[in-house]
């Protein structure tokens, strides 16, 4: 199998695909371009949100035409037809020197989102965040360097995390009811001189797939952290991933390296790729903003 290039946008670093299933619609992001990139997969239909810092993830909520995007400066929402920002959350305002990065929802509608400084040498000076329904923020971790994939398990008691500078997949026990999380340890590790793992997704069987930036690949592995196989990626910053499709089996991709730079061994590096990579995807999740309006 190869994958398939989609989105030709060359960006200096792609990131956080969410797939939208009541649209069709590919939703990611331009971190330090500070965009959001809607995309019609199948009719090449292409929408930029300029937003004017930089942009870490975005995720859509219960309101349709409504995202919610982690900015440099804290959680908005993002009305799709104005443009226009909310803010919900700034956490981190006696922080500038940090940004908000990846971000998912769990299946009861609330959303996990990290933070890193902007200067990637500086270690441990970021946290991982809750936002819950009702517009309440918690802090889940904290000595976080470079917050970035995550997510939850089929039978939704384990949620997976990365800080990248670890080389490791951990895990937490994961209360549904109350959004807590205890018990970290690793399930998988990084080979060497394979890069750093950065986002990932967890499919409906379980497993985990993995973004490796630097490594040219996304790695899937097993639960238990043993590898299943590798997809290889025509850019060496592979960024994340996250299955969608009407069918949940397509597996899109991003991808770092771009930003008008010119690399003849990899042309596309900051673009956007699928591949059907014979699993299928769990059920897209997103904000509950009922109760902010």
């Amino acid at each position: 199998m190869s994958v398939e290039l989609i989105a030709d946008v060359r960006r200096q670093n792609s990131e956080g695909p969410h797939w939208d299933p009541r649209t069709g619609l590919l939703y990611f992001v331009a971190i330090p371009e500070g965009e959001v990139h809607r995309l019609n997969p199948e009719t090449g239909a292409h929408k930029i949100y300029s937003l004017g810092r930089p942009c870490g993830a975005v995720v859509t909520t219960n309101t349709p035409g409504k995202l919610l995007v982690a900015l440099m400066d804290g959680l908005f929402f993002l009305d799709e037809e104005t443009e226009g920002l909310t803010a919900i959350a700034q956490p981190e305002a006696h922080l500038p020197g940090n940004r908000f990065n990846d971000a998912k929802c769990d299946n009861s509608g609330r959303l996990y989102a990290g933070t890193m400084s902007h200067d990637e040498n500086l270690k441990k000076l970021g946290s991982l965040y809750r936002l819950d329904t009702d517009g309440s923020i918690h802090t889940m971790e904290t000595g976080v360097s470079v917050s970035n994939g995550l997510d939850f398990s089929p039978d939704n008691r384990t949620m997976y995390y990365i800080d990248s500078p670890t080389g490791t997949v951990d895990a937490f026990d994961y209360d549904a009811a109350t959004g807590a999380l205890t018990n970290r340890r690793t399930v998988a590790r990084i080979p060497d001189g394979m890069g750093v793992p950065d986002g990932m997704t967890v499919d409906s069987n379980g497993e985990l797939w993995v973004a490796l930036w630097g490594g040219w690949c996304v790695m899937h592995f097993a639960p238990d952290g043993k590898e299943i196989s590798r997809i290889e990626v025509p850019a060496r910053l592979v960024s994340s991933c996250a299955f969608g499709g009407p069918d949940m089996k397509t597996l899109y991709i991003t991808t770092a390296g771009g930003g008008g730079k010119t690399d003849p061994e990899q042309p596309h590096a900051g673009s956007v790729f699928r591949i059907q990579p014979g699993a299928t995807g769990q059920k897209c999740t997103r904000f509950d903003d009922s109760k902010l309006g």
